[in-house]
């Protein structure tokens, strides 16, 4: 198969369900995967609809938000200096949050999903 047949073909597999699924309660890497899978499928005008219907707007702005990286060494504080750069984030979580945005950038080009992604986040 073509690589510009691929979004397509994951239509026609019933993919969306399972792939909104995974990016809402996946694993770190299978968030980040199905956030991919639904830009893909996304960059389609004419899969944008389905894409929406399939209720994956809310996951992915929800993937925007990283979790918040506690301090380890929170009670040796005092002793370190305080760092104004925030500590990397896991890759799965990076990557997560680029193809969620891959995604939302894609959406946002189709009127009806502009609303709900502005609800949402």
């Amino acid at each position: 198969a073509e690589e510009d047949q691929v979004p397509a073909m994951l239509l026609e597999l019933d993919v969306l369900p399972k792939l909104v699924d995974l990016a809402t309660h996946g694993s770190d890497e299978a968030r980040a995967h199905a956030a991919g899978c639904l830009m893909l499928i996304a960059v389609e005008p004419a899969h944008m609809a389905a894409v929406h219907a399939a209720g994956a707007i809310s996951p992915l702005v929800s993937l925007l938000t990283p979790p918040r990286v506690d301090d380890a060494n929170a009670k040796n504080k005092k002793s370190k200096k305080k760092s104004k750069k925030a500590p990397p984030l896991p890759p799965a979580i990076d990557l997560a949050i680029q193809n969620a945005a891959g995604a939302i950038r894609h959406l946002s080009f189709h009127d009806p999903c502009v609303q709900e992604i502005v609800e949402s986040g």
